[in-house]
């Protein structure tokens, strides 16, 4: 049986959090809401999301997580950098009811969306590796595979 480090565990939460929390601002910005009461708070969110992801990465860099647990938050971290890119797409592209109050943050928006783009296609790349260097070691069938992929894009 594999142990799983506290720290891996405690930055798959993390992880996990912000990708609950890009839902809730992607839920809220599509309401019929006063949207007045509540226009800082979920701009100031979506700014958290940035500025979480710099601290989870700069911990990760600082980290002791072996291969295996590094896999897995990259995943993870893919995850939640797609689902920023889709909310953040829709911000400025007005696709939600409310989008109009990241008018004043359209450039800041758009710079998270190229960050986002490039980071997760290097994780993407990363993750070819991996699994490619795995699949030669370890003989993966091409329904493992199939099955990791569809797991993936779920």
């Amino acid at each position: 049986m594999i142990t799983v480090s506290e720290e891996k565990k405690t930055i798959v939460e993390d992880l996990s959090f912000l990708n609950h929390l890009i839902a809730l601002i992607s839920t809220s910005l599509d309401m019929d809401i006063d949207i007045s009461l509540y226009k800082n708070k979920i701009i100031e969110d979506v700014f958290f999301i940035n500025n979480t992801l710099n601290r989870i990465e700069a911990r990760l860099a600082n980290s002791n997580i072996i291969e295996k647990e590094f896999i897995i938050i990259l995943k993870k971290m893919k995850n939640v950098k797609d689902g920023a890119i889709i909310l953040m797409e829709n911000i400025v592209k007005y696709k939600y009811k409310q989008a109009i109050i990241f008018e004043a943050h359209g450039n800041d928006i758009q710079s998270f969306i190229n960050l986002y783009k490039n980071s997760s296609a290097e994780i993407q790349k990363r993750l070819n590796k991996k699994l490619f260097s795995s699949i030669e070691e370890n003989h993966v069938s091409k329904e493992e595979l199939s099955s990791l992929f569809e797991q993936e894009n779920s």
